[in-house]
């Protein structure tokens, strides 16, 4: 899935936003001076109380739950997001390094005296080499696995 366009923070900040609107001390205090109201005392009002009731306490639980899922998703995406940047990077660097070991590999064979100095620290600097691009593709599939992972935990 991609992920890369979606803006996490404007999206979290929207979902805040619906959270913060969802006043439970309004409506639950209208619903205790409706009960406390001796002036109405029509069978409406019971209906009406129920109804409002069951706003507060299911629709807007269910709506609150829901926005509170969201954001979790928008966490993990937020993960994603970095784990592929991350990602991204190692692979740019990776490929330097593929170039700088062509380089190395092509200088050390033509080398004639393989046991000179210069062709020893030539040789040091191809295994440094090896080991970091070997680090860079650790790190890429632990990214890969970090976000398979995740994403498994994204709800949509």
């Amino acid at each position: 899935m991609a992920y890369e366009n979606v803006d996490v923070e404007k999206a979290k900040k929207a979902i805040n936003d619906c959270l913060n609107s969802i006043n439970h001390r309004q409506t639950s205090a209208m619903l205790s001076d409706l009960k406390g109201n001796s002036n109405w005392t029509a069978s409406s009002k019971d209906t009406y109380l129920e109804a409002v009731d069951t706003l507060v306490n299911v629709r807007y639980k269910d709506l609150v739950d829901y926005l509170n899922k969201s954001l979790e998703n928008l966490n993990n995406i937020e993960q994603v997001q970095k784990l592929q940047a991350q990602s991204k990077d190692s692979d740019t660097k990776l490929t330097g390094k593929r170039n700088e070991l062509d380089i190395a590999n092509k200088k050390y064979n033509a080398m004639e005296d393989k046991n000179s100095t210069e062709a020893r620290q030539l040789k040091n600097k191809i295994d440094t080499i090896k080991s970091e691009m070997s680090n860079l593709q650790n790190s890429i599939s632990s990214n890969t696995n970090d976000i398979a992972s995740i994403q498994s935990k994204i709800e949509i």
